[in-house]
């Protein structure tokens, strides 16, 4: 009963750090993304919205959720609820690592299709 108790207490402070670096995260990037009024056009701004936002936020999270998810498959004990929780957020964190790489090689690439200066 202790060790659960110890084991609920440290998965509270891992969602608690979580949750902070979720919230103050953001407020360190904005200030490297320009004004819209920098861009020339709205594909510049597309594309450096994805490349200077998106991806430091996806490549900064992407981390703690994978040792999130590998702390719940360690510590599952045979409990296949803990097991299938945790390949879900390493599964979630993948695709969402897929679709925010996606999301700047599409804005790159429409913008090279187009022929955007």
């Amino acid at each position: 009963m202790r060790e659960l108790i110890t084991l609920l207490m440290f998965t509270k402070k891992i969602k608690t750090a979580l949750i902070l670096t979720l919230i103050l995260l953001p407020g360190f990037i904005v200030g490297t993304i320009d004004p819209p009024t920098a861009h020339g056009s709205f594909a510049d701004l597309a594309e450096g919205l994805v490349k200077d936002f998106a991806i430091p936020i996806a490549i900064a999270i992407a981390p703690i959720l994978f040792i999130i998810s590998g702390f719940y498959y360690l510590t599952a004990g045979g409990n296949p609820d803990n097991v299938t929780k945790a390949k879900n957020i390493f599964i979630w964190t993948v695709i969402g690592l897929v679709v925010v790489f996606f999301a700047w090689s599409v804005t790159s690439l429409l913008k090279d299709i187009l022929e955007i200066p």
